[in-house]
């Protein structure tokens, strides 16, 4: 696969598992950033998804033709439209899950 130039990349990160984690999507084309979130306590994978869900819904929205993830755990689970996580609810971890649609 040859590099994009067009498009949104998208990544998440985690500092732990769960510890604290953000994603963020950008231009391919331009480097511009164009949205940064921090969720709090999260895992990885967890922010992975999240960042690939705002990313699809960013290039729907605003006319973008690709999006680009190297997680393979986040775009199985879009394609499947499920994400299997484990992560109990706390205090820190409720903003994450809530994002993924985990209310219980």
């Amino acid at each position: 696969m040859s590099k994009p130039t067009e498009g949104i990349s998208v990544d998440g990160s985690s500092r732990g598992n769960p510890g604290d984690s953000a994603y963020r999507g950008v231009d391919i084309k331009t480097g511009e950033v164009l949205f940064d979130v921090k969720l709090g306590d999260s895992t990885n994978n967890i922010a992975e998804f999240i960042g690939l869900a705002h990313a699809i819904n960013y290039a729907i929205k605003n006319n973008y033709n690709e999006v680009y993830s190297d997680s393979v755990t986040a775009i199985a689970w879009v394609r499947n439209k499920k994400a299997k996580t484990t992560l109990a609810k706390t205090d820190k971890t409720k903003r994450s899950l809530e994002m993924m649609g985990k209310t219980e």
